[in-house]
């Protein structure tokens, strides 16, 4: 493992690379020699030494003041220019620091490379005295060592304990040493220079020791003959990257002592990497020999002129697709053009059109045998069917499903064609086929372990298919009686009871429907005696569908969930409260109970409008019911108004509406992410709540993926008029994979254009693209996604260039409003600093600025608040509140018009407290 600090100089040397100068430059040797430091006086050495290199300087007329005490700014200043630290002013804000200080860029380097920290209530204290131990502390920092430490702390040691003891195995520690002592300059002489002497070899020593388990890259599988670099990791107890020495040795090829693997020829490669004195790790790699190409599923029927989808396969001699192939170019010819592409683990994807009639698909690579395959492309419509033997089953029974490809009269046509099918409502289509061939295939059996409708879907890829249906009426195997209470209050307990004839011990599950059609968490009880019960609180009114399952016995019932007494003013502004200038709202008015719900009572309210706008009904408005008040119009210019409702006798409500100069100001501002999870998780008010807490303007809510639909339509019911109502904006958030282009943009057109029962409609849209990002296919999607929003804004979200160079940026740029890179910085078992974030957050706006061809774009950046190793997404690898903190202030400074955070379930208390306090860009 290399060594640390060349690591770290290495990465920002090459993000800041042209645009920072050393705030310090090199003294002449001949101002080193100091009347007060004699030689071979303690400190002597160290002194000349960092005296000549231009690390440290005397104080006037030939005297250094050997024993003068160290301020905190003056040891900054001295790490700063031993480390060769940039003094471009990147670093966390103190308030006693000030820009036209002399320490001020030496303080922002030492804090931002995290050697040094303030000391709560945002203060550096920069005329403090640096002690002993603040300096050893601050160089064990500086070498990398900071876990190291933290595992050789004695128990019961001091709070510098475990740095002194990384320091004493370095003979970094003065002597003599008083931890609690003032720093002297003689002393902080001899440490740094003596902390410039460490070797790499030291540091491997020193954290080797640590070194707890070790972990190799990569692992899987290589090609025959192939060379590979081989890297091993240390960790310490606690899972940190610690530094340590290597030896290797493998069986089933070579290798060097630096770890390049050299393959043999079949069978596995094994790859161990020993930590000498400490723990080693093996892993195993397959050999693998590509010998030909293939194509992937492919339907011999498409449509004419529709962009296909084509994947080639890198095949090894046991016939599967070889994973250890990745670059390998590709060309694939037909219809007259010519695509190439390289491949990925043993696949390449080619996007392409063919004209009417049949086309001979040929896929070459250079040593490897070419595939060919013949497809017809047709202006026809061809339709996919599927049956079965019957079109009822009980539950927990197996049906098996054929399906077969038919002409506009009915005929069966022979062919092959990849197919995929799904079944809703929870239940398993199991052993589908990749494909039909010829008349008819089997497709699959279908196992319902649940009563009720299932809707099986099928489709065929290349758009020549339209998709097949079948509908299957799964029967209870048994019944149960649901008996409910006549009526209950909101907000009220009633008791639901179940009985049948099932054995004692059987778990009953009740689903509830609520009158939204949403579907709230289930309710579990056991059977005893032949009846179960559970216990609801319902707060929503209306008519709540209830089912209820036991060992495959289904009951149903309906509990009448009525309003409770009026006790609030409810105001909601549909579509939405985020305008732009000149648009409407209208405001939905009624009584409404402690939870919400609108009585069916007469309302008398007046209405009055404070801040820009207009009403188009002001004063007293009476309404028989529940309904629209009157309508909002938003001012020519951005601003907020409120308009406030107020009923005799009840508290007045107040809607507070918001005018936003352009749709890229709906991104602007804080933002927060929630997969459909969380917000089943978490519930609405919860996530408004944190919203309003933390000053979030936005939600992101992830509403749609490719594999799965469009399932999130009732969170937006829920989440959509409680947003709008707080001032928040909702994008909906659909990831598209883009390998079936047709049905990804059938599944954004009906994102774009959802709204809610009250008539609520989410504020833009997110389109997630990280798989297939064919310029063609990434730019005709987003087009489309831009034409369906009309005047809300399409979110590109996008990887940050220096990790994925190549992403399609200039293929989204005409379309999007606003870029969301994922500027996910913490993904390797070890600290980031301050400076690094920033720098990292910074190279990403600027890549993507160049690689689009325009600046005129802005930006809500993505701020990681998640831990990249723990499934949780929380855990010791989540990143620090000053790596968050970093993130927002790259932003703001890269003139990013927001800043979101994924995720908010996961961000920690400290995350989270950085994001509330600190202001958005």
């Amino acid at each position: 493992m290399s060594d640390l600090r060349t690591r770290w100089r290495r990465l920002l040397a090459g993000l800041l690379a042209g645009a920072c100068a050393l705030a310090s430059s090199p003294v002449a040797a001949a101002t080193w020699a100091y009347s007060d430091v004699p030689p071979g006086s303690y400190g002597a050495a160290a002194i000349a030494d960092l005296s000549q290199r231009g690390i440290m300087r005397g104080v006037g007329n030939g005297m250094f003041m050997p024993s003068r005490p160290m301020t905190r700014a003056q040891m900054a200043a001295l790490l700063s220019r031993a480390e060769g630290w940039p003094q471009d002013g990147i670093g966390p804000a103190f308030r006693d620091v000030a820009s036209g200080d002399w320490y001020f860029g030496a303080v922002e380097a030492a804090a931002s490379h995290e050697a040094m920290g303030g000391l709560g209530g945002g203060r550096f204290d920069p005329n403090g005295t640096e002690t002993q131990a603040d300096a050893v502390v601050s160089v064990v920092r500086v070498l990398g060592l900071q876990h190291v430490a933290a595992d050789d702390a004695p128990a019961g040691g001091g709070w510098a304990s475990g740095a002194y003891a990384v320091g004493s195995d370095l003979g970094l520690i003065p002597q003599p040493s008083d931890p609690g002592g003032a720093l002297t300059r003689a002393a902080a002489a001899i440490l740094v220079d003596a902390m410039l002497h460490v070797s790499p070899a030291q540091l491997r020593q020193v954290g080797g020791a640590d070194a707890a388990y070790v972990g190799i890259t990569p692992a899987g599988e290589v090609n025959a003959g192939a060379t590979i670099q081989m890297h091993a990791y240390a960790h310490d107890s606690t899972g940190y990257i610690v530094p340590a020495d290597f030896r290797w040795s493998v069986a089933g090829g070579t290798i060097t002592a630096g770890g390049l693997l050299t393959a043999g020829t079949s069978g596995d490669v094994t790859v161990t990497a020993h930590v000498p004195g400490g723990p080693s790790a093996t892993v195993a790699l397959a050999i693998h020999t590509p010998v030909a190409l293939a194509f992937a599923p492919l339907s011999t029927l498409v449509s004419a002129g529709t962009a296909q989808t084509v994947t080639v396969d890198v095949v090894g001699e046991q016939g599967g697709i070889d994973p250890a192939d990745s670059g390998r170019s590709i060309r694939l010819t037909a219809g007259g053009g010519t695509w190439t592409a390289t491949d990925q683990q043993g696949q390449a994807r080619f996007t392409i059109q063919l004209p009417p009639g049949t086309s001979d698909l040929t896929a070459t690579a250079a040593g490897l045998a070419a595939a060919s395959q013949s497809v017809t492309a047709t202006a026809s419509t061809y339709a996919l069917v599927l049956s079965a033997p019957q079109a009822r089953l009980q539950a927990g029974q197996r049906e098996p499903l054929a399906a077969s490809v038919v002409d506009g009269n009915g005929n069966v046509v022979p062919g092959t064609f990849a197919i995929a099918i799904r079944a809703d409502g929870g239940d398993t289509v199991a052993l589908a086929p990749a494909r039909i061939t010829g008349a008819s295939a089997d497709a699959g059996t279908l196992q319902a372990p649940n009563p009720g409708q299932v809707t099986i879907t099928a489709s065929v890829a290349g758009g020549a298919v339209a998709a097949g249906t079948l509908t299957v009426q799964v029967v209870p195997a048994g019944t149960l009686t649901v008996t409910v209470p006549s009526q209950v209050t909101a907000g009220g307990t009633g008791t639901v009871t179940v009985s049948g004839d099932v054995p004692d011990g059987t778990r009953l599950t009740v689903t509830p429907t609520d009158p939204d059609g949403n579907h709230p968490p289930s309710y579990t009880a056991t059977f005893h005696g032949g009846s179960a019960s559970i216990r609801m609180r319902p707060t929503l009114a209306g008519a709540w569908h209830l089912r209820a399952l036991a060992a495959g016995d289904l009951g149903t019932a309906t509990l009448d969930v009525v309003p409770g007494p009026a006790t609030q003013v409810v105001v909601h502004p549909l579509p939405t409260s985020i305008l732009l200038p000149g648009q409407r709202s209208r405001l939905y008015v009624a009584e409404g109970d402690a939870y919400g719900n609108p009585i069916s009572a007469p309302v008398h309210a007046r209405l009055t409008l404070a801040g820009a706008g207009a009403l188009s009904r002001g004063g007293v408005v009476d309404l028989s019911g529940p309904g629209v008040a009157a309508a909002y119009h938003a001012a020519s210019s951005p601003g907020t108004a409120t308009v406030t409702v107020t009923v005799a006798g009840l508290p007045p409500a107040a809607v507070r509406l918001r005018t936003v100069p352009d749709e890229a100001a709906v991104a602007a501002g804080k933002g927060m992410w929630l997969i459909f999870p969380d917000w089943r998780t978490e519930g609405t008010a919860a996530i408004i709540r944190a919203a309003r807490a933390a000053g979030v303007t936005h939600i992101y809510l992830e509403v749609a993926t490719s594999s799965d639909g469009f399932y999130g339509a009732r969170a937006l019911d829920s989440l959509l008029w409680r947003a709008h109502d707080a001032g928040i904006a909702v994008i909906s958030w659909v990831y598209a994979a883009l390998w079936q282009p047709a049905q990804d943009i059938s599944m954004t057109r009906a994102v774009a254009a959802y709204t809610g029962p009250l008539g609520g409609a989410a504020d833009g849209l997110a389109a997630d693209i990280e798989e297939n990002m064919a310029p063609a296919t990434v730019g005709a999607y987003a087009a489309m996604a831009r034409q369906a929003l009309g005047s809300r804004p399409l979110v590109g979200v996008t990887y940050p260039p220096q990790q994925m160079p190549d992403y399609p940026y200039a293929a989204l740029a005409p379309y999007v409003t606003v870029w969301a890179p994922m500027d996910y910085w913490h993904t390797t078992e070890r600290d980031f600093t301050y400076h690094a974030v920033y720098t990292w957050v910074a190279a990403s706006l600027a890549g993507i600025d160049a690689a689009a061809g325009t600046s005129a774009i802005p930006f809500d950046v993505i701020a990681q608040t998640f831990d990249w190793f723990a499934d949780s997404g929380t855990g010791i690898f989540s990143p620090t509140p000053d790596e968050v903190e970093a993130a927002m202030a790259a932003a703001a400074a890269g003139g990013a018009e927001g800043v979101s955070f994924y995720r908010w379930t996961t961000a920690t208390p400290q995350e989270w407290a950085v994001a509330v306090a600190n202001p958005a860009p």
